[in-house]
């Protein structure tokens, strides 16, 4: 129970880290006004998030998703990180909502709709560099093939 417990805190807390730190980042790229001064700056980040929202449904999940086969566990981590994407979209135009009002100089990151909607591809792609590790690392290439497990 001990060892379960410490590899627990070792992820939420890795987790954690991982999404302040993208958070500060986007706080402080908002500020700076990266957004409008590189419109493209987005694309890493967006990739990044996507990356970590699929490594969050990986790690957080491991049990439930241990037994699946390949499609069904592609087809929750996308959809769960699809899930964080459109959040934090969301929260992206909240901040441009509300936020230029509090804070002097915040600038507004929202470009449009397909701004957003290439953010939530790249979200997406994120996430399939993680699967494509996750298969080839734990040598899913065998229930890949195996017609029985699909």
């Amino acid at each position: 129970a001990g060892q379960k417990h410490r590899n627990l805190m070792f992820k939420k807390n890795f987790f954690l880290s991982l999404v302040f730190s993208l958070s500060a980042f986007f706080v402080v790229s908002s500020r700076a006004n990266f957004y409008g001064d590189y419109p493209r700056f987005d694309v890493p980040i967006h990739f990044l998030g996507g990356l970590v929202a699929a490594l969050f449904f990986v790690l957080f999940f491991e049990k439930t998703i241990s037994g699946l086969p390949a499609f069904s566990l592609a087809v929750f981590v996308f959809g769960g990180t699809a899930l964080a994407g459109v959040l934090w979209e969301f929260t992206e135009w909240a901040t441009d909502r509300f936020l230029p009002a509090l804070i002097p100089g915040f600038h507004v990151n929202q470009l449009g709709l397909n701004d957003t909607l290439g953010d939530l591809l790249v979200d997406l792609l994120g996430a399939a560099a993680l699967l494509f590790f996750y298969f080839f690392r734990f040598n899913f290439a065998p229930r890949l093939k195996n017609k029985r497990h699909v």
